[in-house]
Parts: structure tokens; C-alpha cells; sequence
């Protein structure tokens, strides 16, 4: 009996085996995200730069007014974002085509692009930054925000160390 699998199973086919599995974990090895274990949020002040695009006065005038803002990504969650330390109104621009069949870009009537810098505690890893809640942020990726008198969203445009 064992001659006849050892018939069947020779050395060729272990090594065959063998490279099929060092294949399948160095590809689970070169796609599986490198995540730092964050045990906890860190207290160091960071500034991080929102903006919010196409929005009305009556929000421009509630980023400018508020001043703690929450993490609005679960809102059955809120969690605290940080405070405001300034906002900057910027007349709203898009493109527009013309009747020529030219295409300019123009401030569009009463609506605003709103940069908010908002102080954040967290922490600063290797592959992003961290709140003190564990939320990990990253320039150019959205953000939901809410405060006491709006709730909206914008891209994240910079974090940087604090220097206050």
C-alpha cells in the first residue's frame, strides 16, 4: 500500500506543493494592508484643514459661528472632533459652458467654498493620522462634521502638527 502511493507522490509534487504555498502567502503578504495597532489616540494637537464646496451663507455663517465639531461618519455615534481655530469663505467657482461652446470657470452666484481648520488631539503613525477615538483621517478623503447649528461634509485637505 505505501508503495503505491509513494508511486503516485513524488518529489516533484511536494516541491510543486510547496511553491504553491510560499506563492499564495507572499501574494496575502504583498496585498494585506500594514495597520498599526493603535492602542490608544495619543494627545498630541493637530490642525486639520476642511474644506467644504457649494454650500449657502446660512452654512458659511454656522462653520463660522460654531465652535466644537463632531465626527458625524456614524451618526447614532457623535464623537468629538475638536474645536475650531478659523474659517476662511472663498467666493464657490465651476465651469461653465457658454453659449459659444466655450468653457470658462466663474464664481457661481451665492454659493461658497469654506475652509475650516479645526484643532484635533491624536496621533501621528506611520500609515495616517489617529484621533483620540481611534478614527483614522487622511488628506483628500471626506469627512462628516457636525456641530450645533450644521451638519455637513468636506475633504480633508492637510493635517499638520499644531504650533500654538
Amino acid at each position: 500500500m505505501k508503495n503505491s502511493i509513494l508511486k503516485r507522490f513524488n518529489l516533484l509534487d511536494a516541491a510543486v506543493i510547496i511553491i504553491l504555498i510560499a506563492a499564495i502567502v507572499a501574494v496575502a503578504y504583498r496585498f494585506t494592508p500594514k495597520i498599526q495597532q493603535v492602542t490608544d489616540g495619543g494627545d498630541e494637537e493637530y490642525v486639520v484643514t476642511l474644506e467644504t464646496r457649494n454650500i449657502r451663507q446660512v452654512s458659511v455663517d454656522a462653520l463660522s459661528k460654531d465652535q466644537m465639531f463632531y465626527d458625524n461618519t456614524d451618526p447614532n455615534n457623535l464623537k468629538p472632533l475638536g474645536e475650531r481655530i478659523e474659517t476662511e469663505v472663498i467666493p464657490y467657482t465651476d465651469y461653465i459652458y457658454k453659449t459659444d461652446g466655450t468653457v470658462v470657470r466663474e464664481e457661481v452666484p451665492d454659493k461658497y467654498t469654506v475652509r475650516t481648520k479645526i484643532k484635533v488631539s491624536g496621533k501621528m503613525l506611520s500609515d495616517g493620522f489617529y484621533t483620540k477615538d481611534r478614527t483614522a483621517l487622511t488628506p483628500m478623503n471626506s469627512l462628516a462634521i457636525t456641530s450645533k447649528y450644521v451638519t455637513t461634509s468636506g475633504q480633508i485637505l492637510s493635517i499638520e502638527k499644531w504650533e500654538g
